[in-house]
């Protein structure tokens, strides 16, 4: 009886979440038409919730600008961000087109491993990750490609290296122009 209770409140307390957010017309038509069943789920009124939101013309906006900055944007080799930043950045905005998604509409993992590896082509310590992963197909004998994941791992490896070495090298270009600075008011 207990847990009958407590799941009562808690089913509750997520219709009244729902009631108490969401703004529009047609949102709370969805939730209403689920509260009136005898037997209302809150999973249900997320799926409806979702599915309308994928669907909508602001979503498909949305959902056409995040297709066309993953297909066309790439790391500036000469940014001021960092690649770790820059990398996350992306990621984010790849999380939110995916979200914008319907399951059956989204990339495959080669798909996605081909967007990060273009946004990444300008710099060459991320193009090495390709010829490394060719070495060990050819060591192990197979022909299978990284997954998305396991290529994201060796990037995020990557990206913090690179930023170590490009904030020591930056260092070393100011100690060089300091130096001459100082030989040159001599």
């Amino acid at each position: 009886a207990d847990e009958r209770e407590l799941f009562t409140a808690q089913k509750n307390y997520i219709f009244s979440i729902f009631l108490n957010n969401i703004q529009t017309d047609k949102g709370r038509e969805i939730i209403l038409a689920e509260v009136d069943k005898p037997n209302p789920k809150a999973q249900q009124i997320w799926v409806n919730l979702l599915a309308h939101w994928q669907s909508s013309t602001s979503a498909k906006l949305a959902r056409e600008e995040l297709r066309k900055f993953l297909d066309t944007e790439r790391i500036n080799p000469h940014g001021k961000i960092a690649a770790v930043t820059w990398l996350s950045f992306w990621k984010a905005q790849y999380r939110e087109y995916i979200l914008l998604c319907d399951v059956a509409s989204r990339d495959s993992d080669e798909r996605r491993v081909h967007l990060l590896k273009d946004a990444l082509s300008p710099i060459a310590e991320f193009c090495a990750i390709e010829s490394l992963d060719d070495q060990v197909k050819l060591r192990n004998g197979t022909t299978a490609d990284l997954t998305y994941n396991e290529y994201l791992t060796l990037v995020e490896h990557v990206a913090i290296k690179y930023n170590v070495v490009r904030r020591h090298h930056r260092s070393i270009i100011e100690v060089n122009s300091n130096i001459t600075q100082l030989d040159v008011s001599r």
